[in-house]
């Protein structure tokens, strides 16, 4: 699998990857909507009831911690008012950095294997002056086995990758929401997750 490893080809396209006579099957990005839809067909009253509740006591709860956090500000001294800055700082440049990781993965799919356009941060913050940069992998069918599908939302999810031979597999994939490594390589947040997936099953038994 090491001739499949595309780090060190300097493309912003993934297209510009591609093997001449090979054939793009599917293309996309993590998704970025957010399903706000309350979903009450198929759920019995005390589960509505419930989600309810528990929306209402997140709202209550995040209030009350807003205050609280605005009235110990005002009481603290300005060495602690900075330990407090730093902090949220750093909280928000990891959760700015997981957004934009996500906008710069793309995957392909094609009949020979699947692409992996990665966004991987610099080992020195802001090295070279930039968060981080991109690299190009990709895995041939002949080395899945089988896949796995996880519906995050109805028909949205996540594509784990059973691959004969994790160790070889020279990068890692993230969970987008919390930031954690994947044991196995993943295709994450796909839309229309289940036909995607069917893609990667015909491209497994060599029928794209």
């Amino acid at each position: 699998m090491k001739n499949e490893i595309l780090d060190d080809i300097k493309h912003d396209e993934l297209r510009g990857l591609l093997k001449k006579g090979e054939r793009v099957i599917w293309e996309g990005l993590p998704s970025n909507k957010i399903n706000w839809k309350i979903h009450f067909f198929g759920n019995t009253v005390g589960e509505i009831i419930k989600n309810i509740v528990l929306f209402i006591l997140m709202i209550f709860l995040i209030g009350f911690f807003l205050t609280l956090l605005i009235f110990i500000f005002l009481d603290i001294s300005i060495e602690t008012r900075f330990m407090i800055g730093i902090i949220l700082f750093i909280s928000l440049l990891s959760v700015y950095y997981r957004g934009h990781q996500k906008r710069r993965t793309k995957y392909i799919i094609s009949n020979e294997r699947i692409l992996f356009q990665l966004w991987k941060k610099e080992k020195v913050l802001f090295e070279n002056w930039r968060l981080g940069h991109r690299e190009y992998f990709s895995i041939p069918f002949s080395e899945i086995n089988n896949i796995a599908i996880v519906e995050e939302d109805p028909n949205k999810g996540v594509i784990f990758l059973a691959v004969k031979n994790p160790n070889e597999i020279p990068f890692d994939t993230f969970d987008f929401s919390n930031g954690e490594r994947r044991h196995q390589p993943t295709l994450e947040l796909i839309e229309e997750v289940k036909e995607v997936g069917e893609y990667i099953k015909m491209g497994i038994k060599g029928k794209l």
